[in-house]
Protein backbone atom coordinates (compact mmCIF):
# COMPACT_ATOMS: atom_id res chain seq x y z
CA UNK A 1 0.00 0.00 0.00
CA UNK A 2 1.28 3.42 -0.92
CA UNK A 3 1.70 6.04 1.74
CA UNK A 4 -0.62 9.03 1.97
CA UNK A 5 1.90 11.47 0.50
CA UNK A 6 2.39 9.24 -2.53
CA UNK A 7 -1.39 8.92 -3.02
CA UNK A 8 -1.81 12.69 -2.68
CA UNK A 9 0.87 13.33 -5.32
CA UNK A 10 -0.70 10.81 -7.68
CA UNK A 11 -4.15 12.36 -7.29
CA UNK A 12 -2.68 15.83 -7.82
CA UNK A 13 -0.99 14.64 -10.98
CA UNK A 14 -4.26 13.12 -12.21
CA UNK A 15 -5.81 16.57 -11.89
CA UNK A 16 -2.97 18.71 -13.22
CA UNK A 17 -1.04 16.57 -15.71
CA UNK A 18 -3.28 15.52 -18.58
CA UNK A 19 -0.78 13.17 -20.16
CA UNK A 20 -0.18 11.40 -16.86
CA UNK A 21 -3.94 11.12 -16.35
CA UNK A 22 -4.37 9.74 -19.87
CA UNK A 23 -1.70 7.12 -19.17
CA UNK A 24 -3.26 6.13 -15.84
CA UNK A 25 -6.77 5.81 -17.22
CA UNK A 26 -5.51 3.95 -20.30
CA UNK A 27 -3.51 1.37 -18.33
CA UNK A 28 -3.89 1.87 -14.58
CA UNK A 29 -2.31 -1.45 -13.66
CA UNK A 30 0.94 -0.72 -15.45
CA UNK A 31 1.34 2.91 -14.47
CA UNK A 32 0.29 2.57 -10.84
CA UNK A 33 2.10 -0.74 -10.27
CA UNK A 34 5.28 0.86 -11.61
CA UNK A 35 4.78 3.64 -9.04
CA UNK A 36 4.37 1.18 -6.18
CA UNK A 37 0.60 1.19 -5.69
CA UNK A 38 -1.15 -1.96 -4.53
CA UNK A 39 -4.02 -3.87 -6.12
CA UNK A 40 -6.66 -2.33 -3.84
CA UNK A 41 -5.54 1.19 -4.68
CA UNK A 42 -5.47 0.41 -8.38
CA UNK A 43 -8.99 -1.04 -8.21
CA UNK A 44 -10.16 2.15 -6.48
CA UNK A 45 -8.73 4.32 -9.26
CA UNK A 46 -10.21 2.02 -11.91
CA UNK A 47 -13.60 2.62 -10.31
CA UNK A 48 -13.41 6.37 -10.90
CA UNK A 49 -14.74 7.68 -14.17
CA UNK A 50 -12.21 9.58 -16.28
CA UNK A 51 -14.82 12.27 -16.85
CA UNK A 52 -14.88 13.04 -13.14
CA UNK A 53 -11.21 13.99 -13.19
CA UNK A 54 -11.52 15.74 -16.55
CA UNK A 55 -14.37 17.91 -15.30
CA UNK A 56 -12.53 18.93 -12.14
CA UNK A 57 -9.27 19.44 -14.00
CA UNK A 58 -11.01 21.71 -16.49
CA UNK A 59 -12.22 23.82 -13.58
CA UNK A 60 -8.71 24.36 -12.25
CA UNK A 61 -6.82 27.47 -13.21
CA UNK A 62 -5.00 26.88 -16.50
CA UNK A 63 -1.72 27.86 -14.85
CA UNK A 64 -2.00 24.78 -12.64
CA UNK A 65 -2.52 22.36 -15.52
CA UNK A 66 0.39 20.92 -17.46
CA UNK A 67 -0.13 19.85 -21.02
CA UNK A 68 3.36 18.45 -21.21
CA UNK A 69 4.17 15.13 -19.63
CA UNK A 70 5.87 15.30 -16.27
CA UNK A 71 8.02 12.34 -15.57
CA UNK A 72 6.41 10.23 -12.89
CA UNK A 73 9.94 9.61 -11.62
CA UNK A 74 10.20 13.35 -10.87
CA UNK A 75 7.16 13.15 -8.62
CA UNK A 76 7.74 9.62 -7.34
CA UNK A 77 11.50 9.33 -6.84
CA UNK A 78 12.94 6.07 -5.60
CA UNK A 79 14.50 7.95 -2.70
CA UNK A 80 13.07 10.96 -0.92
CA UNK A 81 14.86 14.24 -1.58
CA UNK A 82 17.67 14.94 0.84
CA UNK A 83 16.97 17.55 3.48
CA UNK A 84 19.58 20.28 3.66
Amino acid sequence: MADREKRDRMLGMLLTDRKFADAVFEDPEKVLTDLGFGADEIETIKGIKRESFSHLSDKLDARMTQNQRTSSKECFPDEPPSKK
